[in-house]
């Protein structure tokens, strides 16, 4: 249903590895990896800058200007979140949609909506790459938070997660394990196994 959909296992396994062969930009598909590991919203993962990150301290600060509360909002890099960045060429944003511009939050659900239906059926699309139906930004984001919870993550250092509720502290230890849960199940869905396997644009 619109704006509550939890993607499933398959569902979060379809859509990864469709990936690979989607027709949109690698920088796009490392946007659409992003949301779902980190969980954060379409807007303020698009329009990252390389500035934002600590990369040795493994933090992402996004300043309240960019936030939809307004408030600075701290997250954690996980492995999977580095590797994604690894892949992304150096750029004033981290995910450019040419020199001067990132990549904007509409082109992102455009990307997903012409990788999501049938050619002969639809004007603009490319192919039904994920086989999910139809899924929008957001549904990464809830997924990550409902999935946060089934592997035992509490309410609140969910909320903290999602910049749903403040946090006191600098670069919380709540927002790092709740990212660090939520990974270890991600791994865990698409690859049968909890030791990290690097992002790449492999099917294998």
């Amino acid at each position: 249903a619109p704006k509550d959909r939890i993607l499933k296992p398959e569902e979060i396994r379809k859509i990864w590895f469709g990936l690979v062969s989607a027709k949109m930009s690698e920088s796009m598909k490392s946007v659409l990896r992003f949301l779902l590991i980190t969980g954060q919203r379409n807007g303020e993962v698009a329009g990252a800058k390389w500035e934002e990150f600590d990369l040795r301290g493994k933090w992402w600060t996004i300043p309240g200007t960019r936030t939809k509360n307004k408030k600075s909002h701290q997250v954690f890099l996980t492995p999977m979140v580095i590797d994604v960045l690894g892949q992304v060429k150096r750029h004033g944003w981290v995910f450019p949609a040419s020199k001067d511009k990132h990549i904007a939050p509409r082109a992102v659900s455009l990307a997903i909506r012409h990788n999501s239906e049938k050619r002969t059926q639809q004007k603009g699309a490319y192919g039904d790459f994920f086989k999910v139906g139809k899924f929008i930004p957001n549904d990464l984001r809830r997924t990550a938070a409902a999935l946060m919870a089934e592997a035992g993550v509490d309410e609140a250092p969910i909320a903290k997660v999602m910049n749903q509720a403040p946090s006191d502290r600098t670069r919380d230890p709540e927002i790092r394990q709740a990212l660090e849960v939520w990974e270890k199940k991600l791994q865990t869905i698409l690859y049968g196994w909890r030791k990290h396997k690097p992002v790449t644009n492999s099917s294998e």
